[in-house]
C-alpha cells in the first residue's frame, strides 16, 4: 500500500509539473503576441527588418515614420512624434505567431531586403555609396513575377501584368498560354523594359496557365484574380498569404523597405 501511495504522489508530481511547463508555454507565447518586425523606417535609431518585443519602448522623433508588420498580420504605418510601448500597438487584440510573420522575419534575416526584383525609381541602397543605386517600385509586388512559381495574385478588372528583374536588361519573350492550351500568345519585353502586357489572346481569368521560356521546361502557374479592396490596407499580406501568393509577398517587402 505504501508503494502504491508513493507511486500516485510521483504521478500528481509529474502532472503538476507538466501543468506548469505548458502554462509557462502559454504565457510566453502569449508575450510574443505583441511583437513587432520593421518594415520600413525613416528612424536612424531602428532599422528595416528590426523585431521589437512587447516589453520595448518605441521612440519617433517628430517627422519620422515606420512601418511594421504586427502579430496580429497587419500592416500599420506611424508618425512621430511617437513615444508608447510595443505592447499597445497591437491593443491587446488576440493573435498568433503565424507562417506570414514567419516569411516575413525570415526575408530580412536572409538579407531578402538587398535583391531587388526591379522597377522604376532609383533609391540608394543600405549601406551603399551614391553611386550604388538601385532601381525599386513599391507597386512591383502587384503584377505576375516573370519567374513565377505557384500562384500569382492581380486585381480584378485592371489589366494584368507581367515584370521581370530590373538587372534583365534585353529583350524577351515568352508564350503564355491556358491550361487546355485552347489560348496562346506573347508576353514580350523590349529593350530596358521591366514590364509587360498579358496578351490579350489569352483571356485573363482566375485560373490555370503555362509559361514556355524558350526550349525550357512548360512551367505551370495559378492565376488569381481579387478585388481592389482585398489588394489593399492593412491586410493585404495576410490576403497574399491565404491565397498562395508567397512569392509576391517578398516583392511587396522590397518596395515597402526602401526609402
Amino acid at each position: 500500500m505504501t508503494e502504491t501511495k508513493k507511486c500516485l504522489a510521483d504521478v500528481r508530481i509529474c502532472a503538476g509539473m507538466v501543468s506548469l511547463c505548458c502554462l509557462a508555454g502559454m504565457l510566453s507565447s502569449q508575450a510574443a503576441y505583441a511583437d513587432v518586425v520593421i518594415v520600413a523606417t525613416t528612424a536612424p535609431a531602428y532599422r528595416v527588418g528590426q523585431v521589437l518585443h512587447d516589453g520595448d519602448s518605441l521612440h519617433l522623433p517628430g517627422g519620422s515614420r515606420m512601418t511594421v508588420l504586427l502579430s496580429t498580420n497587419s500592416v500599420r504605418e506611424i508618425k512621430g512624434p511617437f513615444d508608447r510601448q510595443v505592447a499597445d500597438l497591437s491593443k491587446g487584440r488576440p493573435s498568433r505567431l503565424t507562417e506570414l510573420w514567419q516569411q516575413v522575419t525570415g526575408y530580412f534575416e536572409s538579407g531578402g531586403v538587398n535583391v531587388i526584383p526591379g522597377a522604376t525609381r532609383a533609391v540608394q541602397a543600405p549601406g551603399g555609396s551614391a553611386s550604388q543605386m538601385a532601381v525599386v517600385d513599391k507597386e512591383a509586388w502587384k503584377a505576375v513575377p516573370a519567374n513565377i512559381q505557384g500562384t500569382a495574385c492581380a486585381e480584378k478588372d485592371a489589366p494584368v501584368k507581367f515584370r521581370r528583374k530590373g538587372n534583365i536588361k534585353g529583350p524577351a519573350e515568352v508564350r503564355l498560354s491556358d491550361a487546355g492550351l485552347k489560348a496562346t500568345g506573347a508576353v514580350h519585353w523590349d529593350a530596358g523594359q521591366t514590364e509587360a502586357s498579358w496578351p490579350v489572346s489569352v483571356p485573363a481569368t482566375s485560373g490555370e496557365y503555362i509559361l514556355t521560356v524558350g526550349g525550357q521546361e512548360p512551367r505551370r502557374f495559378t492565376l488569381k484574380l481579387l478585388d481592389k479592396s482585398a489588394l489593399g490596407g492593412d491586410l493585404v499580406l495576410v490576403t497574399l498569404k491565404s491565397e498562395g501568393c508567397s512569392q509576391q509577398i517578398d516583392i511587396w517587402l522590397q518596395g515597402a523597405s526602401r526609402p
